[in-house]
């Protein structure tokens, strides 16, 4: 199918969308049935340098050890707090902070997007070579849900900047956890990666109209095609909801060609 319409075109080919390639699990089936999106700690990624430690550096002095305590052990009377501070300053305090820190991290919830579902290689990799689907979410249709970092790719001998920062600054905390979340090797760049964090892992639903397209592998077997098909119909809130299946390009060009599916129950 030749898509004539330009915005269209756009949205399946273009960034106007987030884009979640899915593989053939039963999980996926129950993702499309409850809407909700799965946020992985970055434990469960694929990159062992996700939201790598390493890459941010809490300051060291006394005084931002100080503020750290303030802040995280308002409970405490003031001389607790400056207790913890003066040990904390005496004993090697940052690394201590720099620990639970870490623990914080390794369970925030982490859910990845690409800004164009027809890259052959994504389809590939994440959604069982072909077989799996991809879903596109307009991100302006529930803001705060979509709220995304795009992935910055490291492109020099492999060497990242380590961020230092104060913990107990909002502005500086959040630069440094942007900074922790988003920086990657350049190894990685082909996948155009946008993300979505969450304070923990696990499942969070989204606004039902948000989901505006899935699109079916060329290589979809029809038992899980039909599987997606009653997913949605038994969801039954997919308002903005338009379903097409991809298929090799006619033409003398390494493309894929988009046709409208009826999301409609299957006869299974």
């Amino acid at each position: 199918m030749k898509l004539k319409n330009q915005e269209l075109k756009d949205k399946l080919i273009g960034s106007s969308l987030l884009w979640r390639h899915r593989p053939v699990k039963n999980h996926v089936i129950d993702e499309i049935k409850n809407g909700y999106i799965y946020f992985s700690r970055p434990d469960q990624l694929n990159d062992p340098y996700d939201c790598f430690p390493g890459l941010i550096k809490m300051k060291d002095d006394p005084i931002t050890i100080k503020k750290y305590i303030q802040k995280h052990y308002p409970g405490d009377s003031r001389a607790e707090r400056r207790r913890q501070a003066k040990e904390l300053a005496k004993t090697d305090g940052v690394h201590i902070l720099e620990e639970i820190n870490s623990n914080q991290i390794q369970n925030i919830g982490v859910a990845s997007f690409t800004i164009n579902c027809s890259n052959l290689m994504m389809w590939s990799h994440y959604s069982d070579f072909h077989q799996g689907i991809c879903m596109g979410y307009n991100g302006t249709l529930d803001k705060d849900y979509f709220n995304s970092w795009p992935v910055k790719y490291v492109q020099k001998d492999e060497s990242f900047e380590v961020m230092e920062f104060d913990p107990s600054d909002h502005d500086q905390f959040a630069k440094g956890m942007s900074h922790l979340v988003s920086v990657k090797s350049f190894l990685w760049q082909m996948e155009y990666e946008q993300r979505i964090i969450k304070v923990k892992s696990g499942k969070y639903k989204f606004a039902p109209n948000a989901l505006e397209f899935i699109v079916l592998g060329s290589k979809i077997s029809t038992e899980f095609q039909n599987e997606v098909l009653n997913a949605i119909h038994e969801n039954g809130s997919y308002s903005n909801l338009s379903v097409y299946s991809l298929r090799p390009s006619s033409k003398n060009v390494f493309g894929m060609n988009f046709t409208k599916v009826t999301p409609q129950t299957s006869n299974n």
